[in-house]
């Protein structure tokens, strides 16, 4: 199915932050397969270029802004832009070279912001139709697995929340998904998806991706980017979807960077990458160092989480503070024997300025060689 709210909030949220401040910056997006023994064929690249040629067809129906609409962040002068919105197909460069996947989106951040999501769901998705082909479809009995982990998650008291759009094995895995987790109810929080959220009549749910933080590093500088970025959306969200994201530049240079004032507006933290064991631990220290009841505050973790991981997690921070697990992958494409890709889509330059994403992983870390340097050097302590 085509439609424009298959798409996690996320990026309609930073799309509507971007429009209010930013309308006329240009960036370009890249494509990384961080495995690249995963290969492709030109017959599945073929395939994508037609699967984006049709989703660039797509606008928002009255139905679904309707939806949006009724969202209390959303601004009914923002509604007005989407009514006409439309993706061109002409921003998405595509090529196939040595069994790989060459993608870069380019055009004007407001223009291009909601191409990620969809694209990798169309790269994941024609992979496992076209080149990986060695695995046994059942949605049913998929669904009565995903049953069994949202009981698991629920029994366990984790709040927990569906982020598998970008990796998933295919629509209909993904909507087998949320509605066997909309049958158990329990500690399910909703689906970043915003098409399903609509669909199940579940809250959708997101805030900001790295993409925000690192747009305001091309904006500005590398130093400066994540109390400019959070500032910036305090501006346009006014209290609203108060969760941040650490590590676009290492956790421990953010949590410098948000002493006193940005600490305590913002009420939760995301994690992303780093040891989510330590994370916790570094991250209530702060809480203690800033004077702040970490029981008022929350941490949102959503780094390669499967079941097992998320109720470990829930065991060691034993309510020192509020947790919610965003799971993806392991929710919709969780299949023993055909491993899920494991790919993402960065922004690569932010008007005419090349940036990075550094991480608490290494193994994460994003961007031109050059940019990624740069980053570093930034956020190293001053010598002497």
């Amino acid at each position: 199915m085509n439609t424009l709210l298959d798409n996690d909030l996320y990026k309609f949220t930073m799309m509507q932050a971007v429009w209010l401040k930013y309308p006329k910056t240009p960036v370009r997006y890249q494509f990384i397969n961080r495995r690249q023994e995963d290969v492709f064929t030109e017959e599945a690249v073929d395939l994508i270029r037609e699967r984006i040629a049709r989703l660039a067809d797509c606008c928002l129906t009255g139905e679904e802004l309707k939806f949006l609409a009724e969202l209390p962040f959303i601004h009914a002068d923002f509604i007005e832009f989407l009514r006409s919105f439309k993706l061109h197909a002409k921003d998405v460069k595509v090529e196939f070279k040595d069994g790989q996947l060459v993608l870069w989106t380019e055009g004007k951040w407001v223009d291009t912001i909601l191409w990620e999501v969809p694209l990798m769901a169309i790269i994941s998705e024609t992979y496992f139709e076209v080149v990986d082909q060695d695995w046994k479809s059942d949605v049913d009995a998929y669904a009565e697995r995903t049953r069994e982990k949202g009981m698991r998650l629920t029994d366990a008291g984790c709040d927990f929340f569906e982020f598998g759009t970008r990796r998933r094995r295919s629509y209909a895995y993904q909507d087998a998904v949320v509605g066997a987790f909309k049958a158990v109810g329990g500690t399910l929080g909703g689906t970043s998806n915003l098409h399903f959220a609509m669909k199940h009549g579940l809250p959708p749910i997101g805030t900001m991706a790295h993409e925000w933080i690192m747009g305001h590093a091309g904006l500005g500088k590398v130093e400066t980017a994540n109390q400019a970025a959070l500032d910036a959306w305090l501006e346009v969200y006014q209290g609203q979807l108060d969760t941040a994201l650490t590590d676009t530049y290492t956790t421990e240079f953010f949590l410098k960077n948000i002493r006193g004032r940005l600490a305590r507006t913002y009420d939760a933290l995301r994690h992303d990458s780093e040891c989510p064991f330590e994370f916790t631990d570094k991250v209530l220290q702060f809480y203690t160092d800033e004077g702040i009841d970490a029981t008022e505050k929350g941490i949102v973790f959503s780094d390669s989480l499967n079941v097992d991981k998320a109720i470990a997690i829930n065991r060691h921070v034993a309510g020192r503070t509020k947790t919610w697990f965003g799971i993806g992958t392991h929710f919709t494409n969780d299949f023993a024997d055909s491993r899920a890709l494991n790919i993402v889509i960065k922004l690569y330059e932010v008007d005419g300025v090349k940036v990075a994403k550094i991480s608490d992983n290494p193994i994460k870390a994003s961007g031109d060689p050059l940019a990624v340097q740069r980053s570093l050097e930034a956020i190293q302590p001053v010598a002497g």
